[in-house]
This record gives structure tokens, C-alpha cells and sequence, in this order.
């Protein structure tokens, strides 16, 4: 995703495995990733990442931003093809991109240390239901009145309604949420976790960790 971006800024939630120094080592060979920890066990998604909105923006002044997580990856041939897509969105509106799901090769065996690249090359043929995430088109202005949703997929004023959306048909995004028997695990028994941690639960707010525990 790094080609695509002026800056990204990479929030690391408590990570116990190597993901911390392979963020180091992205950010010293690219020079536009910047990273900071999140230290807390509570998945309160919604408002950590508005903070890190008006955070972020009070710094870049972003004509648009992109909320992702580390299993999407924006599918667009250039970033000239990008900001040619993100440009038909009407600055204090989003631009929806379509999830495409990928899946593991199933006549791929799993042993040790395996490339993702390599068997994550399957998809799924319908989305049922179709996911969006959104892209924020600010023109550089810094909000305090927008709010971001649970789960990245879209965004809402101060009385509570959906900032208006357009479908950004040419980028879609490719999302690989499920990597293996024993990753699937550790999402359904930690995000879950994690889920209720925060004191609520809302039925529309990580059902798929909840299926997984």
C-alpha cells in the first residue's frame, strides 16, 4: 500500500509477535511510514481511530484519507489511476471501495514459514453481503465533527448521520482476512476478547469474531 500514500501512519495494538520490528524496518527502507503504539485491550475501534483522525490530520492537512487494516490492500493499477478514482469524491464526502475477499489455496500445504503471496490466490466468486471501507475526501480541512464507524466502514457527523458516499467502481480492495487454521483461531479467541472488553456488545459489531470463538 505504501506506493499509493504520501504518509502512513500505522497504529500497532499490542502486538506480542514480530510485527513491531518488521514496522521498524518498513519505515527506515520506505520513509513514509510512521508508526505508534496503542496500548490498550479494549477494541474500541471507533474512537481510537476518529482521535487518530483529527491527530493525524492536524499534522497533514490530507486532501483524503484511508482507513485500513493490515489485511487490505488497495487494488489499483498506478497511484495515478488512484488519485484519478479518489478525485470524483466530493470534498466532505467518502469514496466506498468493494471488499474482494481472497482465500487460501486449500492444495497448498502449510509448513513452517510460508509466503502469503504464494497461496493466498484464490477468491471469492460473489460477496454476500457486499463489504465497503471508505476513504475520507477532507480537502485538507480539519474536522472535529466527524466521526469514524466501527470497523472502518464508514463515517458520521456529530448528530449521527452517515457522511454521504460515492462508489469508487475502479478501485476495489483486496481483503485477506482469514491466512490460516491457527491465525482464524487466534482472531476468534482474542478479537472476541477484546470485543467485550469494551463493556458492550452491539450485535453488528464483530459478529465474524464472535463466530470464530
Amino acid at each position: 500500500n505504501s506506493r499509493f500514500f504520501e504518509l502512513m501512519f500505522v497504529l500497532d495494538n499490542k502486538s506480542t509477535d514480530a510485527t513491531r520490528e518488521i514496522l521498524l524496518a518498513c519505515a527506515r527502507e520506505l520513509g513514509n511510514v510512521v508508526i505508534a503504539d496503542l496500548p490498550r485491550s479494549d477494541y474500541a475501534q471507533s474512537t481510537f481511530m476518529t482521535q487518530a483522525l483529527n491527530f493525524v490530520q492536524s499534522v497533514c492537512f490530507a486532501d483524503v484519507l484511508f482507513f485500513l487494516d493490515a489485511d487490505e490492500f488497495i487494488d489499483s493499477p498506478s497511484r495515478e489511476h488512484l488519485l484519478r478514482s479518489v478525485e470524483t469524491i466530493p470534498v466532505g464526502s467518502a469514496g466506498m471501495m468493494a471488499w474482494r475477499t481472497l482465500i487460501p489455496d486449500p492444495s497448498v500445504v502449510e509448513a513452517g514459514e510460508v509466503d502469503l503471496v504464494k497461496y493466498l490466490t484464490l477468491q471469492r466468486t460473489t460477496e454476500r453481503p457486499q463489504f465497503f471501507k471508505q476513504a475520507l475526501r477532507l480537502g485538507g480541512r480539519v474536522p472535529r465533527d466527524v466521526l469514524v464507524d466501527m470497523g472502518n466502514h464508514g463515517f458520521r457527523d456529530a448528530s449521527g448521520c452517515a457522511v454521504a458516499a460515492v462508489s469508487l467502481d475502479q478501485t476495489p480492495l483486496r481483503h485477506a482476512p482469514v491466512r490460516s487454521a491457527s491465525q482464524a483461531i487466534t482472531k476468534g479467541v482474542n478479537g472476541w476478547a477484546a470485543h467485550l472488553a469494551r463493556g458492550v456488545d452491539i450485535a453488528t459489531e464483530g459478529f465474524q469474531w464472535k463466530r470464530l470463538h
